[in-house]
């Protein structure tokens, strides 16, 4: 009857330290936590990185800055002798690309807006 017990009880714990964690991250830092405009437009400009496909996962670098995710620090791809030079992503644009990439893909589609203005302000400027 106990090894029953232990059995059962090590199933559980197994089952619940293996479930995915929750679709829902909070983000309250970027975009007022909303996540709509945080997956389809990522962080207001400046900003290093703009969304492409959510879903996807796919993004892209804006032109000048660094096309590799780093946090502060020079630019891996700067090439000094050969005049190449990207400008940094800031510690707050790699957080927020390291959350868009946890948050976003995990939707089923990407939404579409249907809001009165433009959804970076309603119901108010974020």
């Amino acid at each position: 009857m106990k090894i029953r017990i232990l059995a059962c009880a090590l199933f559980f714990v197994s089952s619940v330290l293996l479930a995915s964690p929750p679709m829902y991250e909070d983000h309250s830092e970027y975009r007022d936590n909303d996540v709509f405009l945080f997956c389809s437009d990522g962080l207001k400009k400046p900003r290093a990185w703009k969304p492409i496909n959510p879903i996807a996962a796919l993004w892209m670098a804006e032109p000048t800055y660094c096309p590799i995710p780093h946090d502060g620090g020079e630019c891996p791809l700067c090439v000094h002798n050969y005049g190449v030079h990207f400008q940094s992503w800031t510690h707050n644009d790699y957080d927020a690309w390291q959350k868009w990439m946890r948050i976003c893909p995990r939707g089923d589609e990407e939404g579409k807006w249907e809001g009165q203005g433009r959804p970076e302000n309603t119901p108010h400027s974020h």
